[in-house]
């Protein structure tokens, strides 16, 4: 019975069992008053301050916390996302350019189709103001339906939305051309004869006595 007296009066004086201790009448203090509290006993300032001693005396009990970091993360402070990859033609690596638009950025020059499309006559305006009126059969008497330029490129009339002539002399003159696109070549064209027919008959005129021809469409 010593012994266990002893040991009971040791444990009495150990921290651990004074904290617990005083804790444990803390908790049944505030408890009473609380109660005493609700019952309309104490008045509002009273109630605060049974609130304030238990919130002290949990706080006091209770375990802190790990003090590492959470290792939850709000989706919305996460890292941003990559941007969307652009769809490339296989084979094309993403951000790289093609060789063509490369050439043609370097070069000024725009790749516009230059567009073929069938004219049904065309009106042609001679030197003297005199319109003529033609059929779709207009060609060049030895060229066909083309316009060739002294430097041996032929320019087909369906891609020609209209030319003027100037400075002619013998079989070749200046032509400013615009195409069917709106784009216009200036150069100089070898020519003899513009044929064709209308409903008087047939037309047939050297290039040298023609100012314009306007293709119809």
């Amino acid at each position: 019975m010593a012994d266990e007296s002893a040991r009971s009066g040791s444990w009495w004086a150990t921290m651990p069992g004074i904290l617990t201790a005083t804790a444990a009448v803390i908790t049944a203090a505030t408890g009473l008053l609380a109660i005493l509290a609700q019952n309309g006993v104490l008045g509002e300032k009273n109630k605060t301050l049974v609130s304030e001693k238990a919130s002290a005396v949990r706080e006091a009990v209770t375990p802190t916390t790990s003090s590492f970091p959470s290792t939850s993360s709000d989706p919305t402070t996460t890292a941003s996302k990559p941007a969307p990859l652009t769809a490339t033609a296989p084979g094309t690596a993403v951000g790289s350019t093609t060789s063509s638009s490369r050439d043609g950025a370097a070069s000024g020059i725009t790749s516009s189709p230059l567009r073929s499309i069938p004219f049904t006559g065309a009106i042609v305006t001679m030197l003297d103001g005199t319109v003529v009126k033609l059929r779709k059969d207009v060609k060049e008497e030895y060229a066909g339906t083309a316009l060739k330029t002294v430097a041996g490129q032929t320019i087909e009339m369906q891609r020609i939305r209209s030319f003027e002539l100037s400075d002619w002399k013998v079989r070749n003159g200046n032509a400013r051309i615009t195409l069917n696109s709106g784009e216009v070549i200036e150069t100089r064209i070898d020519a003899y004869n513009l044929v064709g027919s209308n409903d008087l008959g047939d037309f047939s005129s050297d290039f040298g006595k023609i100012r314009s021809v306007e293709f119809i469409r």
